[in-house]
């Protein structure tokens, strides 16, 4: 509980992580991990993938239902809370400069 006896908001990503290692996960292991990020064009979407690439992930620019354009920003990492929240404050600016919006992340399935 939070002061003044208000319930914490739960951070998304502790509560993946929590929720991955409850279902039997090996979070010590490297893992496939995937980053969504919106952008309003894919014009905006393609120069953020440039910057994105020179960081070592594999980006794939994909179309979304909404219309929008979303780069899939891929590397094998620990899945650690410190490695998710690195990569928010690495390219919190850039999404910002490209009016994108960053929807999460995911452990990709293993072929």
């Amino acid at each position: 509980m939070g002061i003044f006896g208000f319930l914490k908001k739960e951070d998304p990503d502790e509560a993946a992580l929590k929720k991955l290692k409850d279902a039997g996960a090996d979070l010590s292991q490297p893992q496939t991990i995937q980053f969504f990020i919106a952008f309003p064009s894919q014009f905006t979407a393609d120069k953020a993938a440039i910057r994105i690439k020179k960081s070592g992930f594999h980006v794939t620019i994909i179309t979304s239902k909404r219309l929008d354009w979303v780069c899939r920003a891929t590397k094998k990492m620990v899945p650690e809370l410190s490695a998710i929240r690195n990569f928010q404050t690495e390219f919190g600016p850039l999404i910002n400069t490209y009016s994108g919006k960053y929807h999460g992340w995911k452990i990709a399935k293993e072929k």
